[in-house]
């Protein structure tokens, strides 16, 4: 537009070549843009052009025949909103006896519906195959529709406001389709199971949901044939598969994550009716194949592993078949020191492993057996992160049922013969009483009033060296001395008051020093007295 009002008007095909060039007096009505060309009744549009009158009223606009309010007027633009019932097709301006129209329709959108996904074709696929979505108000303005799954947005080889067709890529899992246009976000609600590159498509024979709270059944008729399974998940979240009621050939499971790749494969059957999986590391769907090596039937639930706390409440697990496993999960700290105690065991009577997993893979293990009614476990947690608490039997005979515990060591420190009261009332918890010891003193530590819940359990005692190694022990059930003659280096010492098994217990403790507390053959006589 030069200083006289008069304009050069240049049209370009989609690749950006010049295809003409119009000029227009300042003075001649012309329309020359649209913005945006697209639209719901009720949104703004501006109108680019010249000749217009700078009356607003002046300006007859109308879209596809339907008159239009105009909001405001310069002699080159226009600002109009779309009026209620106007349809597809060209917009145009009148002012006087001239009249001029848009070169291209202007399209009319819904009024802010957002998309409504109805269904999609095929449910299930591997990547290459094309899915179609059908439903309403998929793409309201052309190019601002998304397709995605857990996240992750697809290749849209086709979309209408009905209908929405794309490839599965390599890179994504089975999940939800998720369609986000201008006016919201819906996803289907089931999910599209995609079957990872390199499983052979036609040897999945059934397609399962499962959640926390649901099951399902399964039957292979022969070997190689597969289940597929999709569940949801959240980041952080350690699920476990649980089956039941197997019967036939083994098993063999793989998961994929949110991203088809493969996370995790190992055996199962009915003799190995769980698998833990790891910490999953992105909240969406993920997908479990299980293959049969010959015919074969299970039933299959999921569970998330429930978090007990240090110091906090109890949790209880059940298995439901015989050598069911279970897990927990915790956060702990490098350097507690823990007590773990099992106990309430209820249902067939197992003899199991107890393993506690540090957060960067290595574990402890630990034998339990359901019949002695109690179990202690104690450790000193090498790591801070989150920590799995898990059990496996290759012994149970059925469904059975048992509570954890989970304990910070109680600590404080002696006086020198000042007796101390100690209460454990957690199953598994212990005390630690520490004490500074000179090279070559001589110390006794005292415990007794032990009381233990069952009645006349011992009670071990050991007393750590500086380095945290065990210097010497004893156990009592009733009155207990432990002897520490010519310590042997300088430092602090512990003495650990550890229930056997992990029974609940108070007592008294004193420690005591003196020029000896060691008898030696034909050595001196020792004088000693006791408060209790």
């Amino acid at each position: 537009t030069n200083s006289l009002g008069d304009k050069a008007i240049y049209d370009y095909d989609s690749r950006g070549n010049l295809l003409r060039i119009t000029r227009v007096g300042g003075g001649t009505l012309s329309l020359s843009a649209v913005s945006p060309g697209y639209g719901p009744p009720g949104v703004e549009v501006i109108l680019q052009g010249t000749g217009f009158s700078t009356t607003p009223a002046n300006n007859d606009v109308e879209f596809d025949g339907t008159a239009a309010a105009v909001l405001s007027a310069t002699a080159t633009k226009l600002v109009v909103q779309v009026p209620v019932g106007a349809t597809d097709g060209p917009i145009s301006v009148t002012v006087g006896v001239n009249t001029v129209s848009s070169a291209a329709d202007f399209d009319v959108t819904d009024v802010g519906l957002p998309p409504v996904i109805s269904s999609f074709t095929p449910t299930s696929g591997s990547p290459g195959t094309s899915v179609t979505l059908t439903g309403t108000n998929l793409e309201p303005y052309p190019g601002q529709s998304a397709v995605e799954i857990n996240g992750l947005f697809l290749p849209v080889t086709s979309v209408s406001d009905v209908s929405i067709s794309f490839t599965i890529p390599a890179w994504v899992g089975s999940g939800p389709v998720t369609v986000t246009t201008p006016f919201g976000r819906t996803a289907s609600a089931t999910p599209l199971t995609v079957i990872p590159a390199g499983v052979t498509y036609a040897n999945v024979t059934s397609y399962f949901q499962l959640t926390t709270a649901s099951s399902i059944s399964a039957s292979l008729a022969s070997s190689g044939k597969m289940t597929a399974i999709t569940f949801d998940a959240e980041e952080g979240d350690y699920i476990s598969l649980q089956l039941s009621s197997v019967s036939g050939a083994n098993l063999v499971y793989y998961l994929y994550s949110t991203t088809s790749s493969l996370l995790q494969t190992s055996s199962m059957g009915a003799t190995i009716p769980t698998a833990h999986f790891p910490r999953l590391t992105r909240t969406g769907t993920y997908t479990l194949l299980i293959l049969a090596t010959g015919s074969a039937s299970f039933d299959a639930t999921i569970e998330k592993a429930p978090y007990i706390t240090i110091g906090g409440s109890s949790v209880t697990a059940s298995t439901t078949v015989a050598r069911q496993g279970k897990r927990l999960v915790m956060n702990g700290t490098a350097g507690q020191h823990l007590g773990i105690g099992l106990s309430s065991f209820s249902g067939a009577a197992s003899v199991f492993t107890y393993y506690v997993i540090y957060p960067s893979g290595g574990s402890s293990s630990f034998s339990c057996s359901s019949s002695s009614g109690l179990c202690d476990i104690d450790v000193d947690l090498p790591e801070s992160g989150i920590y799995q608490l898990a059990t496996t039997s290759s012994t149970a005979t059925g469904a059975m049922s048992f509570v954890t515990t989970a304990s910070e060591d109680l600590g404080s420190s002696f006086s020198v013969g000042t007796p101390a009261s100690i209460s454990l009332p957690r199953n598994g918890q212990n005390a630690r009483y520490t004490f500074s010891g000179a090279a070559g003193e001589n110390a006794v530590v005292q415990f007794y009033n032990i009381a233990t819940t069952p009645s006349s359990k011992d009670i071990n005692l050991w007393v750590l060296k500086p380095d945290g190694t065990v210097y010497r022990s004893v156990f009592a059930a009733s009155i207990g001395s432990l002897v520490l003659p010519s310590l042997p280096v300088t430092g602090t010492y512990t003495a650990m008051f550890d229930p056997y098994r992990g029974e609940t217990a108070t007592l008294s403790a004193q420690m005591l020093k003196g020029s000896s507390y060691e008898l030696t053959a034909d050595g001196s006589s020792l004088s000693q007295s006791t408060s209790n």
